[in-house]
């Protein structure tokens, strides 16, 4: 045998799989060249080659929107610089800054590109925009005026070199609040003996600048709140000559003095400046303190609408029934304004007291009080004063609701000018069962009974028969009956509802049709009254003359 066919079996094995292996990385490797080559002669061209015409259409394009900005009409360049601003391209800078001397429309896209293309060196032309007065130009989109642009972006660029500048704006600006907000971020506490000096200067207007700052800084600025100095200084103001001064003297003793500066706010609530008096009486209701109760209810006779309304909102705030007998006396007065009486009255059916939870609806003398005001003119007086009459009106309205068991008017609102905490809704609405309970009382139905029979008004009158037919009143069906004959026609329409109302169930939800449709019908009234006799025969368990269910 030949020495290649004496070799090993296993040998051989060996020599194949190398050779395998061998082949193996051969192809690998001849993978990775063709690869490499691909990379290298087609995909790195391709995106070398679409990187290149990107950048030159966009230089391209940039050229062209360059020359129709720098010849083109007025309506193409606003058209370009809104790409531009579009964009955010920083390359158009020195167009947002030529824009800046351009017409208002010009002015605004300038101001906007400038936002995010804008540095420190344009400051000053800033400036210039905020003070050309003349530039009343607004964008009817975003509600946001050159002059208030050019502000933001002041105080973006300007850092805290500007602080003179922007202490300007607080008093009596329209951008006052574009100066705090600089102020919360650049002010320091070494800028505190310069209020300071501002507060004590003979300059109402830096007098007016240093308070206001001192009470919107308070909750920013801990080295505001911390200090003694900044509450006696505005308890002084509080007495200066300039409204404006005691207007935010009056909020900032409130917010860092408490309850120890209530007599100062007691005093500004007999200002001579009504915005004096609503500032105090708004400081009032923060502090919840039940010694300004006199004088918020004398506010209340005030015909100024913002301040009669603080003091509405103080009084539902301190929620102390000690304020009755003041606003009934309000409510009574009729030589006073209309509406101040009726916001007195408003006051009564809210107020609810939080210690107790108790609606002052529900006390008797509230009770007694409201009815006393229906019958407080003579019915044989043959004028009415339409203030009388309307607040009359609006008494027997909040009766009629009492007893119909829908008193939205003893819930606190939750929106508004009148705004109150949700959390007071809650146990008003949770009273509501108690006052209607408190208002079904037999000695109380009689009450508003008499008064309907008396009354005179046809609003009145009909809202009270309502009332009383909500109730189940047992005597109102009778009373109903004998005046039927004699009734006007303006009052037919009274019976008809109050018999519908008092004969309501749930087999009947709308009611008995007594069929009062002519009074001078004898024959008609002879069929109501069997109609009438027949529903109190078969109603007598449920209806009894004491005006109970």
């Amino acid at each position: 045998m030949s020495e290649k066919s004496k070799e090993s079996p296993t040998k051989v094995s060996r020599e194949v799989k190398q050779t395998i292996r061998e082949r193996v990385e051969q192809a690998r490797a001849a993978h990775r060249k063709r690869t490499t080559r691909l990379w290298l002669f087609v995909l790195v061209p391709v995106v070398v080659l679409t990187v290149a015409v990107i950048i030159f259409w966009n230089s391209l394009a940039f050229i062209w929107v360059s020359f129709n900005l720098e010849y083109g009409d007025q309506d193409t360049r606003l058209d370009y610089l809104q790409i531009m601003v579009n964009r955010k391209d920083k390359r158009a800078r020195d167009y947002f800054i030529r824009a800046l001397d351009g017409n208002i429309f010009e002015r605004h896209l300038g101001l906007q590109g400038l936002d995010f293309a804008g540095d420190a060196s344009l400051c000053g032309k800033f400036i210039d925009i905020y003070n050309d007065t003349t530039d009343n130009y607004i964008n009817l989109d975003t509600r946001i005026s050159n002059r208030q642009l050019a502000l933001e972006l002041l105080m973006q660029y300007g850092g805290a070199d500007y602080m003179d500048f922007f202490l300007k704006l607080i008093p009596d600006n329209q951008f006052w609040q574009i100066g705090l907000e600089y102020l919360e971020k650049n002010a320091d506490v070494s800028m505190l003996p310069r209020l300071f000096d501002m507060a004590n200067s003979s300059d109402a207007v830096k007098r007016h600048t240093a308070v206001k700052t001192l009470f919107w800084l308070r909750d920013e600025k801990k080295w505001i709140r911390e200090s003694k100095e900044v509450v006696e200084v505005g308890a002084g103001l509080c007495a200066d000559n300039d409204s404006c001064v005691r207007m935010w003297a009056c909020r900032l003793v409130e917010a860092l003095g408490g309850r120890k500066y209530v007599p100062l706010l007691l005093e500004r609530l007999e200002d001579e400046d009504m915005a004096v008096v609503a500032f105090a009486a708004y400081a009032c209701e923060k502090l919840q303190d039940p010694r300004a109760i006199d004088g918020l209810v004398k506010v209340l006779r005030l015909t100024d609408v913002p301040a009669s309304r603080a003091a509405r909102d103080a009084l539902l705030k301190i929620g102390s029934f000690a304020a009755i007998p003041g606003l009934f006396a309000v409510a009574r007065e009729s030589n006073l304004d209309v509406e101040c009486r009726l916001g007195a009255l408003r006051v009564i059916v809210k107020l609810r007291e939080p210690e107790t939870d108790r609606i002052a609806l529900e006390l008797p003398n509230v009770q007694k009080d409201l009815i006393s005001i229906i019958r407080s003119v003579d019915p044989n007086s043959p004028v009415e004063s339409d203030s009388d009459m309307r607040v009359r009106i609006r008494v027997a309205e909040i009766i009629c609701s009492i007893l119909f068991g829908c008193i939205q008017e003893a819930i606190p609102e939750k929106a508004g000018y009148e705004e109150m905490a949700t959390r007071a809704a809650r146990p008003a609405e949770s009273a509501i069962p108690r006052i209607s309970k408190a208002w079904s009382k037999p000695e109380i139905m009689d009450v508003i009974f008499r008064a309907f029979a008396e009354e005179s008004n046809i609003k009145v009158k009909s809202l009270l028969a309502n009332a009383l037919a909500g109730a189940k009143h047992g005597k109102l069906v009778d009373y109903l009956l004998i005046w039927a004959p004699d009734a006007r026609s303006s009052e037919r329409g009274i019976i008809d509802d109050a018999l519908a109302i008092v004969t309501h169930d749930r087999d009947n939800p709308r009611g008995i049709d007594f069929g009062f449709k002519d009074a001078s019908n004898p024959d008609e009234i002879a069929e109501a009254a069997r109609k009438v006799e027949k529903w109190i025969a078969e109603n007598a368990g449920a209806n009894n003359s004491d005006g109970e269910k």
